[in-house]
């Protein structure tokens, strides 16, 4: 019951009875070791990643299995954000703290990301499958088309937002602490801004 109800976008991919068995088997496999069962599901998608059919050979193309771990990823990755710190209650950077810094100062700028910020990449979009399984639709599965995904919490809603792969590329080089210099050089290839800032 516990992971149905943190994977329901899995359940509605695989059915009911499958998805139940594939439950017991994680179970048998990964069996609590917790306190809470929040923690249940964690390795959820890494026991569909380690028990998955081999792939036909010279096969390299996402398929059904893959899809199913994705969907799992994201699955989890939002269970973690409901329950992890988020930014309610804090100020965070708004236009009158961005106007305020001159523009000399922007390129070594550290930018420090909201503690539920989850930078993820997929070979699906998973992201639009679950939604409309949210919706009580039955959505057929969506063709391999690599997605990159900003996740976070806001006012105790969890929110994503696709976004491109340099955008993507970006934000995860400041997440790990680059300059704002640096991680534009990092995601673009450029290694010097303009002696003005970034205007």
């Amino acid at each position: 019951e516990c992971l149905r109800d943190e994977f329901p976008a899995v359940r509605q991919a695989l059915g009911d009875r499958l998805f139940d068995g594939f439950a017991f088997g994680y179970l048998q496999a990964c069996p609590s070791k917790s306190y809470t069962l929040s923690n249940l599901g964690a390795r959820f998608a890494g026991y569909l990643r380690e028990t998955r059919p081999e792939r036909d050979a010279g096969t390299a193309a996402p398929d059904w299995a893959d899809f199913l771990i994705d969907l799992a990823r994201l699955e989890r990755a939002y269970a973690e954000i409901v329950d992890g710190p988020g930014t309610e209650g804090e100020t965070g950077l708004d236009s009158s703290h961005i106007f305020g810094i001159p523009a000399e100062c922007w390129p070594d700028a550290r930018l420090v990301p909201a503690p539920c910020l989850r930078l993820m990449n997929f070979q699906f979009p998973v992201h639009d499958y679950k939604s409309a399984v949210r919706r009580g639709e039955s959505p057929d599965v969506p063709a391999p088309n690599e997605t990159f995904l900003a996740i976070f919490r806001r006012d105790f809603v969890v929110r994503r937002s696709a976004v491109t792969e340099m955008a993507y590329r970006l934000r995860e080089r400041l997440s790990a602490g680059d300059t704002l210099s640096a991680a534009i050089g990092a995601a673009t290839g450029k290694t010097e801004l303009p002696d003005d800032g970034l205007g």
